[in-house]
């Protein structure tokens, strides 16, 4: 009997167990491929699972809000603000972003109504909220009345300005078309500004990408804060007015009647779905970090 060297063992056991030895060869093949391949499907699911969130995005979801506190109330530096934004807008996410649109807001006022003046009656004024909104007058329609048109005039006491605002508003403060309401920071103030009410509005299309997240936020009024005591000049169970006014007007009168004021701005970025699916979530992180720092420095 020849000897069985080591050689001729081996290669005996492999025709007689070469199924297995082949299902565990193939197995070692497929385990190969698929540590080369995990990579690349791994990041086919990171992008697939990326378009079914993007797709999903709501229209309040698929905007950027940026906010700037203590915006100065004058002409050059509201367009210097602008300019800024801009830049930094299209120097991070410029190729996603059709639109944006800013609000100015925070210009809270005491409000003389015709139905409550100003007095010098302890917690009874009332209040009204004076803001701009860019692409207002293309997203609202006239109840009663126009949109306000005449720039800014001086009158004795103060800029004098046209002002319209939503149907409830309206309603909760006994306000109608020709109506004039003076505002003021200090009621002791001799300087005011006069604001005629010239129109009553409504959203054009409620639930259009415009109204975020809905024209209620702007148009109606606030509700009623049951823990606000008031300041001792107005009364608290009054909701302040919101009173909406073009650029022009609001820049114009604020800047003149109270020189130094400050607001607050929102911007309302509006983002392309479908050219935001073109970036990877690294890309869409470290660009809306970037948006972020140029903000920041500006």
């Amino acid at each position: 009997m020849a000897s069985l060297t080591t050689r001729l063992l081996v290669l005996r056991n492999l025709r007689a167990q070469w199924p297995l030895v082949a299902s565990a060869f193939i197995g070692v093949l497929f385990a190969s491929a698929l540590a080369c391949a995990t990579p690349l499907y791994i990041k086919s699911l990171e992008r697939l699972a990326l378009h079914l969130e993007i797709d999903e995005l709501g229209h309040f979801d698929s905007e950027i809000l940026a906010f700037a506190f203590h915006t100065p109330i004058d002409s050059y530096s509201v367009a210097e603000t602008d300019l800024a934004f801009k830049h930094a807008l299209n120097s991070n996410i410029g190729e996603i972003y059709p639109k944006h649109h800013r609000y100015l807001t925070g210009l809270d006022y005491y409000a003389g109504l015709p139905s409550n003046p100003l007095t010098s009656l302890p917690g009874s004024a009332s209040r009204a909220y004076l803001k701009q909104l860019d692409g207002f007058e293309e997203n609202v329609i006239p109840i009663v009345g126009h949109l306000p048109r005449a720039l800014p005039v001086m009158g004795t006491d103060g800029p004098k300005i046209e002002v319209v605002t939503g149907e409830l508003a309206a309603n909760r403060a006994g306000l109608y078309v020709g109506d004039l309401i003076t505002l003021t920071p200090d009621p002791s103030l001799r300087t005011t500004i006069e604001a005629r009410l010239v129109g009553i509005v409504e959203a054009t299309v409620p639930n259009s990408d415009f109204w975020v997240p809905s024209p209620t936020l702007f148009l109606d009024p606030e509700s009623v804060d049951p823990d606000d005591q008031g300041d001792g000049v107005y009364n608290p169970l009054l909701p302040p007015t919101p009173l909406f006014t073009t650029r022009e007007s609001l820049v114009g009168a604020v800047s003149t009647a109270y020189p130094g004021t400050l607001a607050t701005t929102i911007w309302f970025i509006h983002i392309d779905r479908e050219a935001l699916k073109a970036w990877s979530v690294a890309e869409i992180l470290s660009r809306i970090e970037g948006l972020e720092d140029d903000l920041i420095s500006t």
